[in-house]
């Protein structure tokens, strides 16, 4: 499964160049789930989430085993993702194998101004990264226009402060890849802190920092 990035007001699975370069490499078929964009308050959120769990049953329902599916997205949609983890781990739902996350939005709280988490280096990163940091803002407002409670809670992961039976523990095993010089690496960073139960790094070439996340129980012995 892949989820488009495009800040969730924008983008299709079919003319993103990420899927196309993945399956010739891994020879897997990608199923591209067209979640509705929050350009309106009917879609905005749990518009993308319904779809996100919408697409997984369909996917189960056509016979396919959760132990053979992998979620992927960028951006938007990988921070769409880490709140479909989230909700089927809530509810004890059936949970994909792994998942693969290229520069998640999981600070939809963030005025990405400067004055926020980590001030100093966001404002730093802010000068180098070449989106437009105005409009992450915005449609961080405008994708919690249903449920405004839920911006700094569960649609920002990174922040930690989630709602009652919502937790990193028992998700999946994830990848999470991020540049050194983008605006969300304060946040990506601040949900990793502290986590070591959850979290341990992993090297990504080409500066390039990866993040891989799984259940503590299924981690390698150090040593």
């Amino acid at each position: 499964m892949y989820f488009v990035g495009g800040g969730m007001v924008q983008g299709h699975p079919l003319t993103s160049s990420i899927p196309w370069r993945v399956m010739p490499e891994t020879n897997i078929p990608i199923f591209g789930v067209n979640f509705r964009k929050c350009v309106t308050a009917k879609t905005a959120f749990p518009a993308a989430l319904q779809d996100a769990l919408s697409a997984f049953h369909f996917l189960l329902e056509m016979g396919y085993r959760e132990e053979n599916i992998s979620v992927m997205g960028d951006s938007g949609g990988a921070g769409i993702v880490v709140t479909f983890l989230l909700y089927l781990n809530r509810y004890n739902f059936p949970m994909p194998e792994n998942a693969v996350l290229i520069s998640p939005f999981v600070d939809l709280a963030s005025r990405f101004d400067g004055k926020g988490v980590g001030e100093e280096e966001e404002g730093s990163l802010i000068e180098l990264d070449f989106m437009n940091n105005e409009m992450f803002a915005m449609v961080g407002y405008q994708y919690c226009e249903n449920r405004p409670d839920l911006r700094g809670a569960l649609l920002s992961p990174a922040r930690g402060v989630m709602p009652e039976g919502y937790e990193f523990e028992g998700l999946c095993r994830c990848m999470v890849v991020w540049g050194d010089a983008e605006v969300f690496c304060s946040g990506l960073e601040l949900m990793g802190d502290g986590s070591e139960d959850r979290w341990y790094i992993c090297p990504v070439p080409q500066e390039f920092r990866g993040i891989i996340a799984s259940p503590k129980h299924d981690r390698p012995e150090k040593g």
